[in-house]
């Protein structure tokens, strides 16, 4: 699954559901949580995503 050029990848645990993400410079960011469900582990992927843009936009104009 992709958002906002990230890849979002679903994994199933012994005790739930997690999901890692993948940067466009393909770096991967593993998740510590397991959800009951595989929208609950997307949500909290594209919750991650949503912060490390922010946080490189927030830099860039720092820089910038």
């Amino acid at each position: 699954m992709d958002y906002r050029g990230w890849k979002i990848l679903i994994r199933r645990e012994w005790n739930g559901i997690a999901a890692d993400c993948v940067s466009p410079e393909g770096l991967m960011h593993t998740s510590p949580f397991c959800f009951q469900t595989e929208d609950q582990a997307a949500a909290d992927a594209r919750s991650f995503i949503e912060g490390q843009i922010r946080q490189a936009e927030l830099l860039a104009a720092q820089v910038g």
